[in-house]
C-alpha cells in the first residue's frame, strides 16, 4: 500500500511505502488458503490485489480457533465429561475428549474452512 507521500532525494522523488503489518495465521488459515488457492481462485486473487490476505486469513484463524474451543466445552459438558473423571481415569477422558475435538474440527471444516 502507498500513502501518496514522496521523498525528495537530489532531483529524484521517491515513494514512501507502507509495510502491511503480516498477522500470524494459524493451523485453520492455512487450510483455507489452500482451499481457496484450489477452488476458489477468482476470490484468492482479489484478496492477493487488495492486500487483504493476511488479514482475512490471520481473522478466520481466529475465529476457527475460538469456535473449536466453544465446542469442546459445550460437548464435553453435554457429555458429563468432568475434572472428576480426568482424575479417576484418565484413559477414558483422553479418549472422550479427543472424539469431541475431531466432533468439533469436523463441524469447523465444513462450515468456516471449506466453504
Amino acid at each position: 500500500m502507498t500513502n501518496n507521500n514522496y521523498t525528495q532525494n537530489g532531483d529524484y522523488y521517491i515513494p514512501q511505502f507502507e509495510v502491511p503489518e503480516n498477522k500470524p495465521i494459524g493451523k485453520y488459515g492455512l487450510l483455507h488458503l489452500r482451499y481457496i488457492k484450489e477452488y476458489k481462485k477468482s476470490f484468492y486473487n482479489n484478496l492477493m490485489l487488495s492486500d487483504n490476505l493476511n488479514s482475512y486469513l490471520s481473522e478466520l484463524d481466529i475465529e476457527a480457533h475460538n469456535s473449536v474451543e466453544k465446542l469442546i466445552n459445550e460437548m464435553a459438558k453435554k457429555q458429563g465429561i468432568t475434572e472428576k473423571l480426568k482424575a479417576e481415569n484418565q484413559l477414558e477422558w483422553v479418549g472422550r475428549m479427543n472424539n469431541i475435538k475431531h466432533s468439533a474440527e469436523e463441524i469447523i471444516y465444513k462450515t468456516l474452512i471449506y466453504n
